[in-house]
């Protein structure tokens, strides 16, 4: 599954009103949850209506999949070696997981959520958790790790 990441609004440019809602549904679904936060909650904290809201995203589950698909970012290029790359990784992590406003995987989340029966929501999920895993048996490959 390949997913395209959301393009972001240059910091000179205006976020278009899909952005707006897409950013707002982001920090509002990691922070309190996909569950206890409605449409009505994301259109108010933008100042739109409901229809403008869902002229843009037909259903929740639709934002609630642009949502992921945000988050679903691949590890950038790097000249480190693998063992460097990986040891970064697991700082970045360490980071993460100290911050104040660190909620767990939003990936996890959201399947503990709405529940595995959610297709969409289980297949961005599960080809996160798989592309990262293919990504570290990729540079373990490189240094001779099984």
């Amino acid at each position: 599954m390949r997913i395209s990441p959301v393009r972001m609004a240059s910091p000179t440019t205006k976020p278009t009103m899909k952005e707006r809602i897409l950013e707002t549904a982001d920090r509002l679904f990691y922070l309190k949850g996909i569950r206890a936060i409605g449409v009505d909650t994301i259109a108010a904290e933008i100042g739109i209506s409901k229809r403008t809201l869902y002229n843009h995203y037909p259903s929740k589950d639709t934002l609630i999949s642009a949502y992921l698909e945000r988050r679903f970012v691949q590890p950038h290029a790097s000249d480190k070696s693998p063992v460097e790359q990986i040891l970064a990784t697991f700082d970045s992590l360490e980071r993460r997981f100290s911050a104040k406003d660190f909620r767990g995987c939003p990936f996890v989340n959201a399947v503990a959520e709405v529940g595995p029966e959610n297709r969409s929501v289980r297949k961005i999920a599960v080809a996160f958790k798989e592309s990262r895993r293919l990504w570290f048996r990729g540079l373990l490959a490189q240094i001779g790790v099984a």
